[in-house]
């Protein structure tokens, strides 16, 4: 009988010292009483150096507009000196629902904007346990909603916009398609990359959930991002319970040697259940959110400019 394969043998040699410095900081959340202050002060100084250097937009702006909890920031990443409309990407951050802000992908956007030369907009939405679901869902599309109020100030061309996240914020950016296509609000894209969409997931194994979150990790994100226990199953949350008919054409992006990337799969399926265009790229020896390391991860820049290049299609730019 073979021997199982084991798929840390196929990691990209420079996420090894990335995982070594990620298992310090999930085993002091396993095993002992941290703070949420702590895990962010912790996740801060994990990502601090993924955000050094890298490409520069011709225009970054950090602003406050009025959100669903109230006045919230957004940066806004602008490759272009011209004025006028723009389509626009906006985007929501990875973080499990519980960390994160507008520096946790700075790079990742800073590159992604100058590559596809398409404006984006990052939203820093509001945060569990603080509050709960579904405030930070409410918060995303209250957001988007009051940049397109401003469309004028922001360049944001209306009928060209598209939504993106990574993690916690890919499932965010699906659920605020549904509430925006019910909202007769149209979307060119769906860009999600290493998404949470099956709130049931299935490990693949010890090896595989110590390169990312495995069910210990997101029995814990979702216990301070879903209160109520029943409204897990919620179609806002657990995307695959969701009926998915009329988002566009969407892109997914998974990592490999991540606990999540049957997510991807089977939100990729459903969508096609649904009759919804959906191109699934997977990018082999790499780990959970890998496109935002990529300060450091090389592997993360052809991911980076397969997502320029999807932003370019579905925008219609050269």
């Amino acid at each position: 009988m073979n021997e199982p394969v084991d798929p840390i043998a196929f990691l990209d040699p420079e996420c090894r010292p990335i995982l070594a410095r990620m298992a310090a900081g999930r085993e002091r959340r396993r095993n002992s009483a941290v703070s949420i202050a702590a895990i962010r002060t912790n996740a801060a100084a994990l990502f601090a150096p993924w955000n050094a250097g890298g490409a520069k937009p011709a225009h970054i702006e950090t602003v406050e507009i009025p959100g669903a909890a109230g006045p919230r920031r957004i940066r806004r990443y602008t490759p272009h000196t011209g004025a006028g409309p723009q389509p626009t990407l906006f985007y929501m951050h990875g973080g499990g629902w519980i960390v994160g802000d507008l520096d946790s992908e700075d790079r990742y956007l800073r590159e992604a904007a100058v590559e596809s030369g398409i404006q984006i907009i990052s939203l820093e939405y509001a945060l569990a346990p603080e509050h709960r679901f579904p405030v930070p869902l409410d918060d995303c599309v209250a957001l988007i909603e009051s940049a397109l109020e401003q469309a004028d100030r922001f360049q944001i061309d209306t009928g060209r916009i598209a939504l993106g996240g990574a993690s916690a914020g890919a499932n965010l950016a699906i659920a605020t398609a549904m509430s925006l296509r019910d909202r007769d609000i149209k979307l060119a894209g769906l860009l999600l990359n290493c998404g949470v969409f099956a709130i049931a997931h299935q490990s693949r194994g010890q090896a595989i959930d110590d390169t990312g979150p495995g069910p210990a990790d997101m029995q814990y994100f979702l216990s301070q991002y879903v209160e109520d226990t029943a409204q897990r199953d919620d179609p806002r949350v657990n995307i695959l319970n969701a009926s998915l008919g009329g988002l566009p054409f969407t892109r997914i992006i998974a990592a490999a040697i991540d606990p999540l990337c049957d997510d991807s799969f089977l939100l990729a399926r459903r969508l096609s259940d649904f009759g919804v265009a959906c191109d699934l790229s997977v990018h082999p020896g790499v780990i959970h959110g890998f496109m935002g390391m990529c300060g450091e991860l090389t592997a993360a820049r052809p991911a980076i400019r397969e997502a320029a290049d999807y932003l370019k299609h579905v925008f219609k730019v050269s």
